[in-house]
């Protein structure tokens, strides 16, 4: 249980989330590394992303890129138990893997859907992004060719300069669309470029010209129901930005947008783990790995992890530089592999041994490696570093 602002939160986890220690077991069993997922963490930061919000405010799920790596189909059942009541992907195929685990809560996909796809959606209640005015006409044409209506958000480009219509012309460009047969349009929305910047004009910029256009189009939407702009950096920091639904994706997962948001009472949900392969002794002078880059400055103990790009453990220009065994920092030797990796564990104590639990990510001892430090490192940011997991490493659900 996890106290969550003086309650005790019982992690309501949906039927078909197993979060056994067998199934755990049996993960680990026939692969040597392991992603741990807090989905207490989840529910924590889902719960407290719709406080914040409130109640008349629609609390949308991304779980886009296998829910930011940590496994669509748990967080958003995870979330969808705990506040949250829309999900978003980016992609249709997204959507309907969640829809073949059995979510039935609303989907947006809120990325490019060809309009040849139109029927699919459509069969499993799925709710489309509109962009342009030639895809507009098209969805309508399927749509009609299905006999049915499809659910759309019309998307607004405001200063992304990415998809949406420009915002110069949109009202315009959606008096027409407002008027095609098959397009049911229940949502208009942006999206921020720079809400996560401590300078915030340019988001107050966006928000002024998406409230012109809003303004502009009612007459033409009389059924429009959702209304969205904030994505996780505007939910946290431009109440007035909120409208009556929010997208929150990487706060969900207990990470921030930007370190210019300050401390948020956010858990982060993902460890990362695994177990030594081997530990040799190889005396001075003795290269390491590929290429021959790094050499044995001394008689060393080498460790062997089998952990390698091919999991997502980046290669170059930048490695994670180190690593934690026996809750001290053991530095990467020697370029990284496809699947694995070698450690200089002479000072490690007590002495390192095949088997030794590493962690990549997370916390050993009173040592921790977060997200927003492998980030620092490679010269990224922690959206990349937990997308990039890759989902050959099995995810068990804690």
């Amino acid at each position: 249980m996890t106290k969550l602002r003086g309650r005790i939160l019982k992690c309501r986890i949906p039927e078909g989330t197993s979060l056994s220690m067998e199934r755990s077991n049996m993960s680990t069993e026939f692969h040597p590394a392991w992603i741990e997922i807090n989905l207490a963490h989840i529910a924590h930061n889902t719960q407290l992303l719709k406080q914040h919000v409130g109640e008349s405010v629609t609390l949308c799920a991304v779980v886009k890129g296998n829910g930011y790596g940590h496994g669509a189909v748990e967080v958003a059942r995870t979330a969808l138990g705990y506040g949250a009541s829309w999900l978003a992907v980016a992609y249709l195929n997204e959507a309907l893997a969640l829809r073949e685990a059995h979510l039935q809560a609303p989907i947006l996909v809120m990325g490019y859907t060809p309009p040849a796809a139109v029927a699919t959606a459509i069969a499993h209640d799925l709710t489309l992004s509109l962009s342009d005015l030639d895809s507009a006409r098209a969805f309508a044409q399927q749509a009609n060719k299905a006999g049915q209506s499809v659910r759309v958000h019309i998307k607004v480009d405001t200063g992304m300069s990415r998809l949406g219509l420009p915002y110069e012309e949109a009202a315009a460009q959606i008096q027409v669309i407002a008027q095609l047969p098959g397009l049911y349009i229940e949502g208009l929305f942006t999206h921020f470029s720079n809400a996560d910047a401590e300078d915030l004009s340019y988001t107050h910029l966006q928000l002024e010209r998406f409230q012109k256009v809003l303004h502009a189009v009612r007459p033409y939407l009389p059924d429009l129901r959702h209304v969205h702009a904030a994505n996780s950096a505007g939910t946290l920091a431009v109440a007035e930005s909120h409208f009556n639904f929010v997208r929150t994706g990487i706060a969900l997962y207990g990470l921030l947008p930007s370190p210019a948001l300050g401390r948020q009472d956010l858990r982060p949900a993902l460890a990362w783990k695994a177990h030594l392969a081997l530990v040799k002794t190889l005396p001075k002078d003795t290269p390491v790995s590929y290429g021959n880059t790094w050499v044995t400055p001394r008689e060393c103990q080498i460790a062997v992890l089998p952990v390698g790009y091919a999991d997502g453990f980046r290669r170059a220009p930048q490695h994670y530089g180190q690593v934690l065994l026996h809750g001290q920092r053991a530095p990467i030797v020697g370029r990284v592999c496809m699947d694995q990796c070698m450690l200089d564990v002479t000072d490690i104590l007590p002495y390192a041994q095949t088997g030794d639990e590493v962690v990549l990510i997370g916390q050993q001892g009173d040592q921790s490696i977060s997200v927003d430090d492998v980030a620092a490192r490679l010269g990224t940011i922690n959206y990349e570093v937990v997308t990039t997991l890759l989902t050959r490493v099995p995810r068990i659900y804690m």
